[in-house]
């Protein structure tokens, strides 16, 4: 009901924590299509997911977090899994490969 109204209203910034957690594919879908219209509408989306794979379905950019310090700041469409894992461990891309 309070996405419902945000998205009735207008907002300027969501934050969606974990948001196609439990849900099936489909609607999984659904919501990387919506998240992804109102962001190139000009909405600012602040996007946590569990999940790896669904950072370069809906972001712009990706920023990762290793003790409170942020290590990487990746493009969205490069933000892979692998990439991803190396940044979130503090790795860089030769500490990754030996």
């Amino acid at each position: 009901m309070t996405i419902a109204h945000w998205l009735a209203n207008g907002f300027a910034t969501m934050l969606c924590f974990d948001p196609t957690r439990g849900i099936d594919v489909g609607t999984k879908r659904q919501i990387y299509t919506l998240l992804r219209r109102l962001a190139d509408d000009g909405a600012a989306i602040l996007f946590f997911s569990s999940e790896l794979t669904e950072f370069p379905l809906v972001c712009d950019r990706v920023l990762t977090l290793f003790g409170g310090t942020i290590t990487a700041e990746l493009p969205g469409a490069a933000a892979d899994e692998a990439s991803l894992l190396r940044a979130m461990h503090g790795l860089g891309e030769s500490e990754a490969t030996g």
